[in-house]
């Protein structure tokens, strides 16, 4: 129904993986990568301008929260951290990108206890379902649990990335009903009939098409603002030093 054709990969220990879907035409940078070929990556002409380790874009000089394209609808988005926070930082994630279970396991932790609950920081998540063909379903079912019960959205992606290896298309929706059932409080008849319904299809279309309109082609990826301005965009799943630097923390 979305028209997205998701082309898989082989295992690769890339920083930033670019798998194309309709709709999105690859400009991105990628910091490396071990192409198969099984791999697509079709009209590639760009890199990216380097500015800390290999990993920032270059800022649009300026240009506001309200009018980047990564912040559109954002406020649909799960969140964690101060909506008054003076720094927000928008990431595309994959929930079956390997680089994303990177950045989640071995960043977002220190990101999360030194600039989140610091109240720093905001981070918005945003699911952009590019690199397997589980992920859209998985996109579905994290839509549907966050509009259930926020709180327990968060406990879902980290239960994905901490089991990525074990999913397919086939099992998305039995191993995310035990995982509801046994380790969350959310209601999972609703959220699975959500998901099978595809209620939230308008949501993850709109996450394509600002990620699109951003020029993001790859996961994950993060666009830094500070004090209402957009400072920069970071690739790949860079360490924590990166993000608070980027963001004048440090």
């Amino acid at each position: 129904g979305s028209g997205i054709k998701i082309q898989e990969a082989d295992q690769c220990s890339c920083d930033s993986v670019t798998i194309p879907a309709s709709g999105f035409t690859p400009r991105v940078k990628l910091s490396c990568m071990n192409a198969s070929r099984r791999t697509v990556l079709a009209g590639l002409v760009g890199t990216t301008a380097v500015a800390i380790a290999g990993c920032l874009g270059s800022s649009d000089g300026g240009q506001s929260f309200e009018d980047h394209p990564a912040t559109t609808g954002i406020e649909s988005q799960p969140s964690l951290g101060s909506p008054d926070a003076p720094a927000t930082i928008v990431a595309f994630e994959d929930p079956s990108c390997r680089s994303c279970k990177r950045f989640e396991t071995e960043t977002f932790p220190a990101v999360k206890s030194e600039l989140i609950e610091s109240g720093r920081v905001r981070f918005v998540y945003r699911t952009l379902d590019i690199t397997f063909r589980w992920s859209l379903p998985a996109s579905q079912l994290m839509a549907s649990t966050y509009d259930d019960m926020p709180e327990a959205f968060w406990g879902l992606k980290r239960y994905y990335y901490a089991r990525q290896s074990e999913f397919e298309p086939d099992n998305v929706f039995e191993l995310t009903e035990s995982y509801l059932r046994e380790e969350s409080t959310a209601d999972a008849d609703a959220v699975l009939e959500a998901a099978r319904g595809k209620e939230h299809d308008p949501l993850i279309q709109r996450n394509r098409e600002a990620a699109e309109a951003a020029d993001t082609t790859a996961t994950p990826e993060f666009y830094l603002f500070r004090d209402d301005e957009f400072r920069t965009s970071v690739s790949g799943p860079q360490d924590y030093d990166v993000f608070e630097s980027a963001l004048g923390f440090d």
